[in-house]
């Protein structure tokens, strides 16, 4: 089942003072790790600092979304630190097509320089998520976005209806709320109110000239029930950065901004 989400950070390429936009979903088959942009594996070096839990030891699998510095640019260094420093086994990638070749020459790399047994990262397209997840209660599938380059965001769910969406970087689209609003009704919702859903927000509103959801699209691709559930991130002036959701009584909840112990 999903047990909870941390949001690693929550900014874009040029937000040089913030965490760039990165999630921790964990299960409990593991925790996934929604993109490692170029500031992502400091921060999750000082989270375990600071909080003395193992959470990089947890993540056995990583989504890449695509390949711009900010979702991708720390990837290299956290696969090793985990490999060398932190001796877990070998780490699960998913990722657009193009991007394969740079995961395996990963394993070509550290082969050649040292003596390595096993493959330390094991990489498919990001298009055979749904059908190549090892676990049985984890369900996930991507979804392709609309932006300047090849870039997917996930679904996720679990055996108990619990949903967690993340659309990555796009411009607003109604076929996203249309997936989401289908699972709903398989599990028996009407909505998607009691979903955990993310979605790409800018605050420069040149429809025209952006490569991100931002205002003019987002008024009208999404439904209103939409729009008052999804938490905007990544361009948008709304701060996430450190929040940990966890479901009680079917809602997820903010637990460190509601002060609610688990």
């Amino acid at each position: 089942m999903i047990k909870s989400v941390r949001v690693i950070g929550d900014g874009g390429a040029f937000d040089a003072f913030k965490v760039n936009s990165s999630f921790l979903i964990e299960t409990d088959d593991g925790s996934i790790l929604y993109d490692c942009g170029y500031n992502v594996f400091q921060e999750l070096l000082r989270i375990e600092h600071i909080e003395d839990e193992k959470i990089i030891d947890k993540i056995n699998t990583i989504i890449i979304s695509h390949d711009d510095d900010d979702h991708m640019g720390s990837v290299k260094s956290f696969i090793f630190y985990k490999y060398f420093v932190k001796n877990n086994p070998s780490i699960k990638v998913f990722c657009p097509k193009h991007m394969i070749d740079m995961f395996i020459a990963m394993n070509k790399e550290m082969k050649g320089s040292v003596e390595v047994h096993a493959n330390i990262v094991r990489v498919q397209c990001i298009t055979y998520l749904r059908d190549r997840i090892d676990t049985k209660n984890i369900r996930m599938e991507e979804f392709k976005g609309i932006h300047h380059t090849e870039a997917y965001g996930i679904i996720v769910r679990d055996n108990f209806g619990s949903v967690v969406a993340i659309s990555g970087d796009t411009k607003a689209q109604e076929s996203f709320e249309n997936r989401l609003r289908d699972i709903a009704r398989e599990n028996g919702s009407d909505g998607v109110s009691d979903m955990l859903i993310f979605h790409d927000y800018s605050e420069w509103n040149a429809p025209s000239r952006q490569v991100h959801a931002c205002e003019s699209d987002y008024e009208v691709e999404f439904s209103e029930e939409f729009k008052r559930t999804a938490k905007k991130y990544h361009n948008s002036s709304v701060d996430l950065a450190g929040r940990l959701y966890k479901l009680k009584d079917g809602i997820w909840v903010d637990v460190a901004r509601k002060g609610i112990k688990f």
